[in-house]
């Protein structure tokens, strides 16, 4: 709770403190800039008890407190220094972003990135903060766990089959043996440590990244001694439209789950995605494909595989109001049991739609209602949601 309120007293010092300098301030060339952002966002809806809504570090993303809060430091015109501090239901303030970025070039769309750094993987990573998201929920793909865990292994393909659906609550006799939660397909709430590369910003741009994690499990430290390769190549064009592809191979499973196996198996995440976006007028439409694969190596079934996909619209109908709808889902491979084939876990669909009101300039409202269904455990749920968003 001191942490807590020693993060808060932070962010109100920056909004109000007199010496504070934010963003878009104009300085003169040769001086140090400092710059600073952030949102207060709150998110209010009723108990889930099929856990939907639940993300890998056990918090519902419909009942959410957050403060962000985003630091940048040019000491140099060609080097900065970013950091973004998160606190989630008042818990301690954790570092979502930490890195050092480099322009060689002013001139140059050429950036290098160290630390823990933005993803280059799809497009709606690239959405940053709450208020780039025109509803209150995640898409299923980078959000919802599934049953499989980095650090924990099922010994048996019916230890894992028991626990579709319930990737919320998950526990294997291999490796870790406490209960936590599985790997969505992306991890949305935290970014990965390493190296990445951006080169130009349109028509066409490309980014590369090397990093100690994989798309569903980002992480600060090794826990296994390799490493993820991931790329994005994107176009954009005149008219408002914007396509791009990616792809990324990492390890995913850790040395202690490893270290129960014989012989040199395969532990990759291997990832490909699609991604397009159309800005015409009034309307923003976008979608997104995502193919994924981890390895199994406590399993003979090989690589266990999944589809997800969203597609999503936005239409701005006044000044300040705007109604938007999104589905997204996840789609499991078929494995073969004694029974018959059956997908390794349960496919979830979601609806959402909604209204966002933007009521002062730096306070936007959105009011949302969701419906997520599935074949196993809870199979469906309608949950209202409502948020408020302040942001500086």
């Amino acid at each position: 709770m001191k942490q807590w309120l020693a993060f808060s007293a932070g962010i109100f010092g920056l909004v109000f403190g007199p010496s504070a300098a934010g963003f878009g301030q104009e300085t003169e060339p040769g001086e140090i800039r400092f710059l600073y952002g952030g949102e207060v966002v709150a998110n209010f809806a009723p108990d889930d008890p099929g856990y939907f809504n639940h993300t890998d570090y056990g918090d519902d993303s419909l009942r959410l407190l957050r403060l962000n809060l985003a630091l940048e430091l040019r000491p140099f015109e060609t080097l900065s220094l970013l950091a973004e501090v998160r606190s989630d239901n008042l818990a301690a303030p954790r570092a979502y972003a930490l890195y050092a970025r480099f322009r060689p070039w002013r001139e140059r769309d050429f950036a290098i990135q160290a630390g823990r750094v933005a993803p280059v993987f799809g497009a709606f990573l690239r959405r940053r903060y709450e208020f780039d998201n025109p509803l209150i929920g995640y898409p299923v793909p980078y959000q919802y766990p599934t049953v499989l865990r980095s650090d924990s292994a099922p010994a048996s393909l019916d230890q894992l089959l028991a626990l579709r659906g319930n990737g919320r609550w998950v526990r294997y006799p291999l490796g870790d043996t406490t209960v936590g939660a599985g790997l969505a397909q992306v991890s949305p709430i935290r970014w990965d440590t390493g190296v990445s590369v951006n080169i130009g910003a349109g028509p066409v741009a490309f980014a590369f990244a090397v990093t100690q994690g994989t798309l569903s499990d980002p992480r600060v430290g090794d826990d296994n001694g390799g490493k993820q390769l991931a790329a994005r190549l994107g176009w954009r064009g005149a008219s408002g439209f914007e396509v791009g592809v990616s792809a990324s191979r990492g390890d995913y499973v850790s040395d202690e789950v490893k270290a129960l196996l014989e012989g040199n198996r395969s532990s990759n995440q291997t990832a490909f995605g699609a991604d397009a976006e159309l800005a015409h007028g009034s309307w923003i439409l976008r979608g997104e494909a995502i193919w994924c694969a981890w390895d199994a190596p406590t399993l003979s079934t090989g690589a266990l595989g999944t589809l997800g996909f969203m597609a999503e619209g936005r239409y701005k109908a006044a000044p300040g109001l705007y109604f938007a709808a999104r589905v997204s889902g996840s789609r499991f491979e078929s494995i073969s049991t004694p029974e018959g084939p059956v997908t390794w876990d349960s496919p979830m669909t979601r609806f959402e739609g909604g209204v966002g009101y933007t009521f002062h300039r730096h306070l936007l409202g959105k009011l949302a209602l969701q419906y997520n269904t599935r074949d196993a455990r809870v199979t469906s749920r309608w949950t209202p949601a409502v948020q408020l968003l302040f942001w500086f």
